[in-house]
């Protein structure tokens, strides 16, 4: 790896590993809570209340649009770094990313003789094409779950009838944002 590389792969690998982390966090919340409900086990008082604001939080903040001054741990923010940074990334497994982009419906023709850069951008921009969008609940699931997450985080108590909904929304954010981990781990690492 030439030097000019080592530092944007290095910065890189810390945004997906601070995604990785609160992901991982928010599914061993979901377990606990889970367990919780399946009778294998109790959680202290208030537990359950600490766990699924977490979850709540946390799983809305992997989608907050990056802020200019001061550093956000968001898919958004990952996104951005790759558009600014994909002179300087090489692909180290370019059969996952190429997989990936052809789950999306891209041609595997279309990537012979194709420059890590240009592959870059492209997953870039499929995977934040597919990003929720922020005012328009209606645009897609993902649109949907995220919307669920931001109306009912402010809300306390959450109603029981609201802890299915939340889990769903969880769920479908969760699943997002670990494909997209996933793919750059896969592909750059």
């Amino acid at each position: 790896m030439a030097d000019g590389t080592i530092q944007p792969k290095i910065e890189l690998d810390r945004l997906i590993r601070g995604l990785e982390e609160t992901i991982s966090l928010c599914e061993a919340a979901r377990r606990l809570l889970a367990s919780r409900g399946n009778g294998e086990g109790t959680l202290p008082d208030g537990l359950p209340v600490i766990l699924e604001r977490y979850i709540i939080t946390e799983s809305g903040l992997l989608f907050e649009p990056e802020h200019p001054e001061y550093p956000t741990r968001s898919i958004p923010a990952a996104l951005n770094y790759l558009r600014f940074h994909a002179d300087y990334l090489k692909i180290e497994h370019p059969e996952a990313v190429i997989e990936r982009l052809i789950r999306f419906g891209h041609e595997p023709k279309q990537f012979e003789g194709i420059p890590d850069p240009w592959i870059t951008q492209l997953l870039r921009k499929e995977f934040a094409e597919r990003l929720p969008r922020e005012n328009a609940p209606d645009a897609g699931e993902l649109s949907a779950a995220l919307h669920t997450v931001r109306l009912l985080r402010g809300k306390f108590p959450i109603d029981p009838s609201d802890r299915a909904e939340i889990g769903r929304a969880t769920e479908v954010l969760l699943a997002y944002a670990g494909d997209f981990t996933r793919t750059v781990r896969q592909g750059y690492f």
